[in-house]
């Protein structure tokens, strides 16, 4: 499956982005949203989140329910930068602890893996791109063809990649 064939797609983790919350960033503390996440027709998880802090200390504290009884409540920080053109860009600050250390990564999006408890960034979470995960898939046959023949795998890819791509 190549090498990233193990991990977790980013497209198959539940997602929040700090631009959906637009809205309640610009309603300023002490706005209120709620919000749903579907897989189809089945929502998988609800959501309250709330602006709390005051001036440059912002947060999204963030409120829900895992399965039947494990509710969480937790505050994601958020963080501004002022683009050249002008106005706040806003982001989240991961609020995620591995091995005992804070991430604190400036992202724009946090994803929550199946079997995940707090949203996080994709490098805690060690996720990937499905077309990071599609562009590797052949590596493996490249090798074997490449074994083959004599010639180093990654010129089996190209000439596959000119001949059929």
């Amino acid at each position: 499956m190549g090498r990233d064939g193990w991990r977790i797609a980013c497209e198959d983790c539940l997602s929040l982005s700090v631009s959906k919350l637009r809205d309640l960033i610009g309603g300023g503390p002490g706005s209120f949203v709620r919000w749903a996440w579907h897989w189809g027709d089945r929502c998988v998880l609800r959501a309250c989140f709330d602006l709390v802090g005051s001036g440059h200390k912002l947060g999204v504290r963030l409120r829900y329910t895992l399965g039947d009884d494990d509710e969480l409540d937790y505050i994601i920080p958020l963080t501004s930068t002022k683009p050249y053109f002008g106005g706040l860009r806003w982001w989240f600050v991961c609020p995620l602890v591995i091995r005992g250390v804070d991430c604190g990564r400036r992202v724009s999006k946090l994803y929550l893996p199946s079997g995940g408890r707090y949203f996080g960034c994709r490098t805690c979470y060690n996720l990937t791109y499905r077309s990071c995960k599609d562009s590797h898939k052949y590596d493996a046959l490249y090798r074997r063809v490449g074994a083959d023949v004599g010639l180093p795998w990654w010129a089996v890819k190209r000439m596959f990649e000119r001949r059929y791509g």
